[in-house]
């Protein structure tokens, strides 16, 4: 979601005019969908001739500058778009389904080297079987797939998410071996034309679902990817 400090109301995209923005690393999701709403709405960033200022933080930096008002926005991924909500107060500028087509698009996805997976078959395919199926059981039982998931988080970090942040989180995730190619090509569009690279070389061949489709066949899945 993009938000706003709490005492910066603001009505759209435009306003952010001369205002500092955080996201959490240069040339993630979040970055690039903050770069291609701002060139939409006629903004630019200081790179570019224009009065925006982006900055990189980690998301637990980005809760304190924001608390602190040290800066006016970020375009942050749940769960700390939900936290930032919550704990501090934020105000939502765009919702998840309103930052880019409609929040139909890939925020993370699994990749493998071609030598890897040239070297590796067996054990790429028993991943993506262990994936298909952790994916089908989050979507299929998702109050106790959000109790392991939090029980994970509190072992890893040792601290749980409130129960309801957990929740509004997963309502504005898509839980998915789908990869949505479609939403990869414009990333690199974007990508290319906000200047990080020149030419994207090989990029009809960056893609290859021949396991993935054998393992959605083998599970009788009518959707391939």
């Amino acid at each position: 979601m993009l938000v706003t400090k709490k005492n910066l109301l603001i009505n759209n995209v435009k306003e952010l005019s001369g205002r500092t923005i955080a996201v959490p690393q240069f040339g993630n999701t979040q970055h690039l969908c903050l770069l291609n709403l701002l060139s939409t709405n006629g903004l630019n960033t200081f790179e570019k001739g224009g009065n925006v200022k982006i900055i990189e933080s980690s998301n637990p930096d980005t809760k304190t500058l924001m608390d602190k008002g040290d800066i006016d926005a970020a375009l942050v991924p749940e769960p700390w778009a939900t936290r930032l909500v919550k704990e501090i107060g934020v105000n939502i500028l765009l919702n998840s389904d309103q930052v880019w087509d409609d929040g139909d698009y890939s925020t993370a996805v699994i990749i493998v080297s071609t030598k890897f997976y040239e070297k590796n078959k067996e054990l790429v395919k028993q991943f993506l079987k262990t994936h298909i199926e952790i994916t089908e059981y989050i979507n299929e039982h998702p109050e106790d797939a959000m109790v392991k998931i939090n029980d994970k988080i509190g072992e890893l970090t040792g601290s749980k998410l409130d129960t309801d942040v957990l929740q509004s989180s997963f309502k504005n995730m898509v839980v998915t071996y789908d990869p949505s190619v479609l939403s990869i090509d414009k990333f690199m569009t974007i990508y290319q034309n906000e200047g990080f690279v020149k030419t994207i070389p090989n990029k009809d061949k960056i893609y290859d679902f021949e396991l993935l489709n054998d393992l959605l066949k083998e599970k009788n899945c009518l959707k391939l990817v």
